[in-house]
Parts: structure tokens; sequence; C-alpha cells
């Protein structure tokens, strides 16, 4: 079996982050807002799609790997494999 092990980890989320009363107003949805948060423990979420801001899957996984490769110290042509994951539709 290959030697294999985790060298660095890395994240990436949207700047720009919204209520659940401001996501109720944006989209029309309707939803009482104190259930919901109670019920899941989410306040606020990360937009990536809003206005003025565009990003897509590809530009978190690339900022998302540019932070693993730093954690990890190495270069980008060190890598061997790339792992994503990912809830974003």
């Amino acid at each position: 079996m290959l030697p294999i092990k985790i060298k660095g980890t890395g994240i990436y989320v949207p700047g720009k982050s919204i209520s659940n009363k401001e996501l109720m107003q944006l989209t029309g949805l309707t939803f009482d807002e104190d259930k919901f948060q109670n019920k899941i423990g989410i306040t606020h979420r990360h937009i990536a799609h809003l206005q003025d801001i565009k990003e897509s899957t590809a530009d978190f996984a690339t900022k998302a790997a540019q932070a693993a490769i730093k954690d990890a110290g190495i270069s980008p042509g060190d890598l061997g494999l790339v792992i994503v994951g990912t809830d974003t539709p």
C-alpha cells in the first residue's frame, strides 16, 4: 500500500454574509425565523451570487486549494492528489 498523508487543509467561504431575515427579503421565501434558527442553528449564510458578487464553485475550490497548499508548506507542483468536498449547487 502506498503511504498517504494529509499535509494541509484549506477552506473558503464568500466574504458577504446575510441573516435569515435578509434571505427571506431577497428570495420572497417566508418561514418562522426563530423556529428555523433554533432547529438548525444557522443565523447567517455566506452568499456567492448577490448583486455585485459573482463567485463560482471553481473560485471557491481555487481559494481553498491555495489555503491548503500554504497550510502544507508546499508548492502546487508537489501535489499528488486533490480531493474536494462541497455542498455548493
